[in-house]
């Protein structure tokens, strides 16, 4: 009599070779008149990626693109994902988009997949998912009583402290690095600057804690 077998059914996938267009965003200062401006200038780096894909492997996709274009320092989680384009004008936003994606990839093995992902939607999804994650551990403030005062004294705003910086990149589980793709007003938003001069002197100030911490 013959043993049943032990061997689970293959998940079909593909070996799909893509192309990944990503658009990341670098500040230049220029000065007139004795005034400084500064503007984001967008720049497409182009790499070739070749990927089993199946319909299970949503999360390694997303971890191998960034990977491949030397963003690595990005955690991908269940939780914290970004979105990307198809050619042919498909948005992958979550597991049952890139389900559907891999389903037609399978069926008719194109050549050449092309996928377009912005940095901008990965660094707004962390910033989303922080957001939230930080309000979850806030401690309620007790509330003390409102004095009605005729005038307020003129004070320079107070700078974040290195700890605020290293209890963000933990959270994200990101370094230092992350800091160049994220822009100073989504920064603020979680209270990591009080302006542009503070902005550059915390950045300084978490690189050498962070370079101390990994002596």
């Amino acid at each position: 009599m013959s043993l049943p077998s032990d061997s689970s059914p293959e998940t079909p996938g593909f070996m799909a070779t893509f192309i990944i267009y990503l658009d990341t965003y670098t500040k230049t200062t220029t000065e007139n008149n004795g005034k400084a401006k500064t503007k984001e200038v967008k720049s497409t780096k182009v790499k070739e990626l070749v990927f089993q894909v199946s319909e299970s492997n949503y999360i390694e996709f997303l971890t191998t693109i960034l990977m491949k274009h030397d963003k690595s320092h990005y955690r991908i989680t269940e939780r914290k994902k970004y979105t990307f384009k198809r050619a042919e004008a498909m948005d992958v936003d979550n597991q049952a988009d890139y389900a559907e994606m891999a389903k037609k990839l399978i069926s008719k093995e194109p050549r050449k997949v092309k996928i377009f992902v912005d940095i901008s939607s990965l660094t707004s999804m962390l910033l989303l998912r922080t957001v939230q994650d930080l309000t979850r551990e806030a401690t309620p403030l007790t509330p003390v009583p409102v004095r009605t005062v005729t005038s307020l004294p003129v004070t320079s705003p107070v700078a974040p402290t290195p700890s605020t910086l290293t209890h963000f990149l933990n959270g994200i589980g990101a370094g230092p690095d992350i800091l160049v793709d994220m822009a100073d007003q989504d920064l603020a938003r979680v209270g990591l600057s009080a302006g542009e001069h503070y902005l550059a002197e915390e950045r300084q100030c978490y690189m050498v804690e962070w370079a101390s911490r990994k002596e």
